[in-house]
């Protein structure tokens, strides 16, 4: 509970909307057919989350261009387009700190990780809040150094 109460939640309407979520959505759960189409195959981690989760799994500006457009109808702004890629991206860091503490049992990291979430956390809030810093940082090699 410490630690969730730390650790960023989604934000925004896109990143934050309740949807079906594959939740193993990466490049070998995806098949082409032979119409053009793409489909999901592999649905063992489907589950109710926000839709950030399963543009997390991309991280990347053109796959969350394609979902804004495939949602809105339209072409997005460069400041959601970047707003939701951060999103994506906070959701990624989460979920890879997370990773070790529940599926390979590293519990010792718990305290490690509750004690970076803060600095994350606050690092976090500085890019949302600045749009300008925000495409800076994501369009670096390294969009949150040293957090």
């Amino acid at each position: 509970r410490t630690l969730m109460a730390l650790l960023p939640r989604p934000r925004g309407e896109h990143a934050e909307r309740v949807v079906n979520v594959h939740g193993d959505s990466r490049y070998n759960t995806v098949v082409q057919m032979p119409d053009g189409e793409s489909v999901l195959i592999d649905f063992k981690k489907y589950c109710v989350s926000s839709a950030v989760q399963d543009l997390r799994e991309f991280a990347g500006l053109e796959m969350t261009e394609a979902y804004l457009q495939a949602v809105t109808g339209v072409k997005p702004s460069e400041e959601l387009l970047y707003a939701l890629h951060l999103e994506a991206l906070i959701a990624s860091e989460i979920s890879c700190w997370l990773r070790d503490v529940i599926w390979f049992g590293k519990l010792e990291k718990m305290e490690e990780i509750i004690a970076r979430a803060p600095a994350f956390a606050a690092f976090c809030e500085e890019l949302r809040g600045d749009h300008a810093r925000t495409k800076a940082a994501l369009d670096s090699e390294n969009w949150c150094p040293g957090v």
